[in-house]
This record gives structure tokens, C-alpha cells and sequence, in this order.
């Protein structure tokens, strides 16, 4: 209000008749003054402009030089411009931007205030935002922080018209496939570790590890968890595909078993039977040494890690003690993820001996025979256990006294972890994809893939996915 009183001083009321004149110069002049100052009362405060800077704004003002026509002030113009940029009467206040994706860069009037949010003090009518992103179409936008003070952006993603999610597909040799749901992507994880996120419309990043990938990855709600052939626990950012760390580690995982993930912690165990525990951020919490060879996948209960080693046993760790407080003799458990439910342990070995074991009364209250190796996953619901054997076979048994209560044989080889969801447990061999009703046992729908699947299941809202030897990556209705 200060700069619009003193260039209100130099007004000129123009007579009938008569039009105004302001040399171009001159008005230049004076906008880099007024700019000046706005800068000035940005950074220290509208209280820092003097008397005697406002007296040189005020000198600044072009001299009006009448002519005939109309009536018109120019100061009228002159006191616009000063409105549109000067402090407003009401002093600072308090304004926030906020961007998504959150790591959009915020510029505003052309300086860069950072990523995702940020909160600034404005003494303004009106900024000028630019909000910007790879990947993302970029907004400019006119801000109105008295109107408006807390302004949300969301970009649209670019669409890459380069880019052709069906020929991408179609040529994509896929070792593990994920679903991340937030982004409404696909993540593939070739066999040489190279990982792409697509979409649809667009090839979201890539990310290459510089080694094969024998493990299923994880994630959570903002990275992927990647374990590699030479030895590196890698995280890389769902959001660019950046790697965030990476750690070397002694030995591989086991193909196809996986880290597991439970609160800020990530456990890893390698094949030569060592148990690690980092958090999110890559920091080593803990690791020991395991009894043998691991050939599956650690599940955590409570405070307990379960871990199958190659003795014959599962061994329990204490995460706070970092010490082996059970050991339970299972039979060899090669690639089978066991399971953990009340008390209660699940197993299926090598020689197919399916095993309920009661670790609280330290009892075995079941075993089953499932006449076939088992090396994929123990699928459980509320009642029931589902397996599927080496030799075909998809066995659904009672978890209260592990009988059969139905089985039915494929007759090709089921090496892939089946998935279990509210349409049925889906079922991958080598050359057929099954889905099977869970209560009856009946096969609702199978389809006879292309050549021999190469890839896990990956179920989206609609679609079942996985990846095939010659035609790629395969997506089918459900």
C-alpha cells in the first residue's frame, strides 16, 4: 500500500479533450524500482522499505503530458500495476502448495522452493507457480493466496505415444511380475535383472541391478526390496526407480524364495545359512549364522523368525534376543514357504510330508502324506490348507486334523506358487493355467498358454498376469 500511495502522488487528472503520453523508458525504469522493492519487503519485510526509497519511486513516475482527447487518469494504470504486485493491506499470510506426485518440483515466481509441499510467507496478491515432474505434464498456474491459501496440484502423467505397452509386452522376458496397485503399474523383473514399471500409456522408469535376479522381489508402499546374483540387497524407489541403497550380502537367496518384510524390518536369509535383519534405510540391525544351508523363505510371528535349514529343522530366532529359541524337525524344505498361525506351524518338505506342529505345547497334532515333493508355497484361509506337488497335484486339507477333503491331478508340473484369492486358488503348471473353485475342487476355467511359463502370478484388479518362453508377458481376464 506504501509503493501504490507514492505513485499515487504523482497523479495527473487529464482534462476533456485531452490524452495521456508515458514515455516508455520511463515506465521501465519504474517497474524495476517497484520490483526492487517488492523483493526487498519479501526478504526482510514490508517494514524495511525506507522513506527515502519510496521518495525515489515516487521521482520514478513518468511525467504525464497532456494532449487533446478524453479524460483519463494514467495513474489509474500505474496504481494497478503496484496493486497487482505490492504487499496486500492485510500484511503477510501464511500460504502452502501442495504437489503430486510428491516429488514435483515447486517454482514459484521463478525460483525453485522445493518437492512435494512446501509452506512459504506471502505478502503478494498473486504468484506465478510452475509445478513440474519427469513423467508428468507440467502445470503453470496463477495463485491467489488470500483467496486460496492452501493450493493442491496433481499432474497428468505423459503419455509416451513412443512408447507400445502390447509390443512391450509381447517381447518381455519376465522372471517375476508385481502389481503396484498406487501407481496402477506392472513391475517386471527380467532374468537379467533389468526392472521395468509401465503402464498402459507409459514406461514409467527402469532400473538395471547389473545382475540376475534368482528371488522374488517385495515391496512396500515406496520401494522394492531386490536381492541379487552377486551378493547385493538393493532398494529401489516405486516412485523413480532410483536405487535408494545397496548392500552386499554373504550369499544368494535360494531361487524363487524371497526377503520378508515385517514393520521397519527386513529379513534376508541366503542360502549359506545366514539370517539378516536390516531396516528400511539399509542399516544392518543384526545378522547370525544358521546351523546349515537355508533353501526358503523366513516368516515372522510375533517376535519369532522362522527360518528352514537343510538339517531337517526349523529354527526359530528371537528378534530380540538374535538368538535360537526352537528347533523343530520338519524334513528337508526346499523352496516351500512354511506357514505360522496361532501357535502353530505349518510345513510341507522335499519328501512331501505335510506337518502341523504346535510350538507353544511343543506337540505335532497332524501330518499329512502328500505322495509328491512340494516346493511352492502353503496356501491358507480361515479353515483349510491348499499345496500342489511337482507331479500336478492341487490338495486342499483341513487345518483341524489335516485330512484330505479333496485333491485333483493336472498331469503337468506345478513348480510356480499358486495364489489364493475370493474367486479361487489360480494354478500355474508348465503349460496350463488353472483356476480352481476352493470349496469343490472343480476347475472353473483353464487356458493352455503359449509356451512354458516363465514367471509367478500376478493378480491386478481384473487381470491374472504372468510371463511366458516365447510370447512374453500374458494378461487374462479373471
Amino acid at each position: 500500500m506504501r509503493i501504490e500511495k507514492a505513485i499515487e502522488e504523482k497523479e495527473r487528472i487529464v482534462g476533456p479533450g485531452n490524452v495521456c503520453h508515458i514515455d516508455a523508458g520511463q515506465h521501465r525504469r519504474l517497474q524495476e524500482s517497484v520490483d526492487s522493492l517488492i523483493k526487498k519487503a519479501e526478504t526482510h519485510g514490508a517494514d524495511s522499505i525506507s522513506e527515502k526509497s519510496l521518495q525515489q519511486i515516487a521521482a520514478s513516475v513518468p511525467e504525464i503530458r497532456e494532449k487533446t482527447a478524453g479524460a483519463h487518469s494514467m495513474a489509474y494504470e500505474l496504481r494497478g500495476f503496484a496493486a497487482a504486485t505490492a504487499p496486500g493491506a492485510g500484511g503477510k499470510i501464511t500460504a502452502s502448495v501442495t504437489a503430486s506426485p510428491d516429488t514435483a518440483e515447486i517454482v514459484i515466481d521463478g525460483v525453485s522452493t522445493g518437492k512435494g509441499s512446501v509452506t512459504f510467507e506471502s505478502i503478494r496478491e498473486s504468484h506465478v507457480l510452475e509445478i513440474s515432474a519427469p513423467g508428468y505434464e507440467t502445470k503453470q498456474i496463477r495463485m491467489l493466496p488470500r483467496k486460496n491459501p492452501a493450493l493442491t496440484v496433481t499432474l497428468a502423467r505423459k503419455v509416451d505415444e513412443a512408447f507400445n505397452f502390447n509390443a512391450w509386452a509381447s517381447s518381455m522376458q519376465s522372471s517375476y511380475i508385481i502389481t503396484d496397485s498406487a501407481a496402477q503399474s506392472i513391475i517386471s523383473v527380467s532374468p537379467h535383472g533389468v526392472i521395468d514399471s509401465v503402464t498402459h500409456g507409459a514406461r514409467l522408469w527402469s532400473y538395471e541391478c547389473g545382475s540376475a535376479v534368482n528371488s522374488y522381489p517385495v515391496m512396500d508402499a515406496d520401494r522394492m526390496y531386490i536381492a541379487t546374483a552377486d551378493e547385493r540387497l538393493i532398494a529401489v524407489s516405486l516412485k523413480n526407480g532410483r536405487a535408494l541403497w545397496s548392500k552386499h550380502i554373504e550369499g544368494v537367496l535360494y531361487p524363487g524364495t524371497r526377503p520378508a518384510l515385517c514393520g521397519d524390518s527386513l529379513y534376508v536369509v541366503t542360502a549359506k545359512g545366514c539370517l539378516f535383519c536390516y531396516d528400511r534405510k539399509g542399516i544392518l540391525r543384526w545378522r547370525i549364522s544358521l546351523p546349515g544351508d537355508a533353501y526358503s523363505s523366513p516368516v515372522i510371528r510375533d517376535t519369532l523368525v522362522f527360518v528352514p535349514v537343510q538339517d531337517g529343522y526349523v529354527y526359530g530366532i528371537d528378534v530380540n534376543l538374535r538368538l535360537i529359541v526352537l528347533k523343530i524337525k520338519t524334513g528337508r524344505i526346499v523352496g516351500s514357504t512354511i506357514a505360522v498361525r496361532n501357535s502353530r506351524l505349518y510345513s510341507a518338505s522335499l519328501g512331501g510330508e505335510i506337518m502341523c506342529y504346535n510350538y507353544r505345547g511343543d506337540e505335532i497334532e497332524w501330518r499329512y502324506a502328500a505322495k509328491g515333493a512340494v516346493i511352492t508355497d502353503i496356501l491358507l484361509n480361515e479353515e483349510n490348507m491348499y499345496i500342489t506337488t511337482v507331479g500336478g497335484d492341487i490338495i486342499k486339507i483341513s487345518l483341524e486334523n489335516g485330512r484330505q477333503i479333496w485333491r485333483i491331478a493336472t498331469g503337468d508340473a506345478i513348480d510356480r506358487n499358486p495364489v489364493l484369492d475370493r474367486d479361487g486358488i489360480y494354478v500355474l503348471s508348465r503349460q496350463v493355467f488353472y483356476l480352481v473353485d476352493t470349496e469343490s475342487g472343480i476347475v472353473k476355467w483353464s487356458f493352455v498358454i503359449p509356451s512354458e511359463a516363465t514367471s509367478n502370478i500376478a493378480l491386478a484388479d481384473k487381470n491374472v498376469i504372468f510371463g511366458t518362453e516365447k510370447k512374453g508377458i500374458v494378461s487374462l481376464n479373471k
